[in-house]
């Protein structure tokens, strides 16, 4: 989780010469549909609207599950190019 500015172990990094603290941030259901659609579009493949807006709403902004979810699709889709909502 995030950690308060006031923990020890975010002010140790912080305050180290030799360590550092790096923000990581979550993803937005916007910037994780932009992730899947350029996913989908690596790998020969292209995405409806409904359907990237549907995987970003329930990967709950975490990317790496998006990335899995989508290799998944990859691999089932067969002949069809198009990953639809239906």
């Amino acid at each position: 989780g995030d950690l308060p500015a006031k923990s020890a172990v975010r002010q140790l990094f912080e305050t180290h010469k030799e360590a550092a603290a790096l923000p990581c941030y979550q993803d937005d259901e916007r910037n994780l549909a932009g992730v899947i659609s350029q996913e989908f579009r690596k790998r020969g493949l292209s995405a409806d609207r409904d359907a990237v807006a549907l995987m970003a709403e329930n990967c709950q902004g975490d990317r790496m599950i998006a990335m899995s979810e989508v290799e998944k699709l990859s691999l089932y889709i067969g002949a069809e190019k198009t990953v639809r909502f239906e």
